[in-house]
């Protein structure tokens, strides 16, 4: 009989060998003891959560894009766009002038972020 506290989901190929890649070297450097399912499953409810967690920080903040060595963001309460980008190898705002802003910290928590800094 199914398991009530469980839902069958169906994922990408490409998904799930990153997702099984990186739990196999959890396991064996012995970071968790859980099982695929389970890992996978926290994995994906934390990241949710930290979703959640950037929505209420910055409510008025949004990301518009990413394009080249750029990430955008719309400041709603500014009403205006701000594009982070690398310089002397620390993220920059250039709305702020500053590399330590709430759109800097925002733009932290984008996995686009790390994209930027790798293609650099």
């Amino acid at each position: 009989m199914p398991d009530a506290s469980r839902k069958s989901l169906t994922v990408l190929n490409d998904v799930h060998f990153k997702a099984y890649s990186r739990w196999e070297q959890e396991k064996n450097n012995n970071k968790t003891d859980m099982s695929f399912i389970k890992w996978f499953s926290e994995y994906v409810l934390l990241n949710l959560e930290k979703d959640e967690y950037i929505a209420s920080y910055a409510p008025y903040l949004e990301k518009v894009g990413i394009s080249d060595n750029r990430l955008t963001i719309r400041d709603n309460k500014k009403d205006k766009l701000t594009d982070i980008f690398l310089k002397d190898g620390k993220f920059f705002c250039n709305l702020d002038e500053r590399n330590d802003c709430e759109h800097i910290h925002f733009a932290l928590a984008m996995p686009e972020l790390a994209r930027l800094k790798s293609k650099n």
